[in-house]
């Protein structure tokens, strides 16, 4: 071979560990992101992993997605030879990144120095978001329009497998809820785990898909993929979740059609084929409550099973500490026996009001403030509509405990709201 051949297939080192970093971030960002959306907390239980119970190594704790998505941030960290450049280029391009993880780590510090208490609930729950928000930003376009398809799949098969759990009585997962098995709901909990979080990402993903979501699908696809999705969302029982799609949608319907006729977009088919799904949606809806398919969904309205009651001890549980507790942070077997006392055992349904007993109102309050600066570089990743679907979670996850507790809710919205509605170059 001559010296110009080998010169043409010369790379080098510098080079080569580039481009060894830079794939191995991808490939690791990909599977983060599968392995967080198809393998849930229940997931884990069921194979006998004490995730999200007590006992257990400390490892056990984190969710597998997290520890590949730290191995994708590392890679990411490494890829420019010097660490600092990748540090520096992430600052630039999420300025309320480094806001956030200065709260967080205020309140890691508080919760282990000061509580002296577990804070692997604020890891998964609050470390993986943010890493897939750096991760998934710098995707290309081919590599995140596959991951939209497969986005699209798994929550269709999610939706299928709750609706054959609900009319079979059969679950996948048992619905295990502070180290027990809740035989008496009859809430599928499919792939997502939970019922709540199950609800929670499809509201998001349905708020996604009509903000333009759906456009990786084939047009004939759109229509019926939506529409299962609505379905389930009735069939995973999220009162929250489900009310509060509905205003979502009419506003988001209306400025649509308010914009396409302003700038005169509204062709005469798409009038009449809006004009005919109409009727025919109500006329489906009518159908299903006939056939008794929203029968218990219904009777989640007329019956909350002490839902209610809960929402107003959780203030009683408030007034029950003292001062110094409510400022800094009770002591947790206090809380404990606290919520037993007021039969708040499954959670206090309110993340802000659960965070504020936990962990004390000043750390939730500096905590809080880095929080928002998250959900707004997290609306600016993505397109100009998606702080819908922020504004649409933290809805929702504020009637239940939801993100107070350990969970991946967030960590999906973040995924919608990256890959579904990511910004493309006409978008910027």
């Amino acid at each position: 071979m001559s010296i110009m051949s080998e010169a043409i297939y010369y790379v080098p080192a510098t080079a080569r560990r580039h481009n060894l970093f830079q794939t191995m971030a991808v490939v690791c960002s990909i599977i983060a992101v599968l392995v967080a959306l198809m393998i849930s907390n229940l997931a884990l239980s069921a194979l006998g992993i004490p995730y999200d119970v007590e006992g257990g190594l400390p490892l056990t704790k984190i969710h597998p997605a997290t520890y590949i998505a730290s191995l994708a941030m590392l890679a990411l960290l490494c890829a420019p030879g010097n660490p600092f450049i990748a540090i520096d280029d992430i600052v630039r391009r999420h300025h309320g990144l480094l806001l956030f993880l200065v709260a967080w780590l205020f309140l890691l510090v508080h919760i282990s120095l000061v509580l002296k208490g577990p804070f692997t609930n604020i890891i998964d729950t609050f470390l993986l978001p943010p890493f897939l928000l750096v991760l998934l930003a710098r995707l290309d376009e081919q590599t995140l329009r596959r991951l939209a398809v497969a986005i699209h799949l798994i929550f269709a098969l999610n939706a299928l497998l709750g609706i054959v759990e609900l009319g079979s009585g059969w679950r996948l997962t048992p619905l295990i809820v502070s180290g027990a098995e809740l035989t008496s709901d009859w809430r599928p909990s499919a792939i997502f785990g939970h019922p709540l979080a199950n609800a929670a990402a499809i509201g998001c993903y349905v708020i996604s898909f009509l903000l333009g979501g759906g456009r990786d699908l084939a047009p004939t696809l759109r229509a019926p993929a939506l529409m299962l999705q609505v379905l389930a969302l009735v069939v995973f029982g999220g009162r929250a979740a489900a009310v509060l799609v509905v205003p979502f949608a009419a506003v988001i319907i209306v400025l649509w059609f308010v914009r396409a006729v302003r700038e005169k977009r509204l062709t005469a088919m798409a009038a009449g084929l809006f004009a005919i799904a109409v009727p025919l949606l109500a006329t489906a809806v009518a159908l299903a409550f006939d056939a008794g398919l929203f029968d218990q969904f219904v009777a989640r309205f007329l019956d909350d099973d002490g839902s209610a009651k809960t929402r107003l001890e959780m203030f009683v549980l408030l007034a029950e500490l003292p001062m110094h507790d409510l400022i800094f942070g009770p002591d947790a077997e206090l809380i404990t026996t606290l919520k037993r006392q007021l039969g708040l055992e499954y959670g206090i349904e309110s993340f802000w009001v659960s965070l504020v007993a936990h962990y004390g109102l000043l750390s939730t309050t500096i905590f809080l403030a880095g929080l928002f600066c998250l959900c707004k570089s997290i609306a600016k990743a993505s397109r100009k509509e998606g702080g819908w679907v922020v504004f649409y979670f933290i809805l929702v996850a504020s009637s239940s405990e939801s993100i107070a507790a350990k969970t991946l809710s967030f960590t999906l919205m973040v995924i919608l709201s990256l890959v579904l509605l990511r910004r493309t170059a006409a978008d910027r």
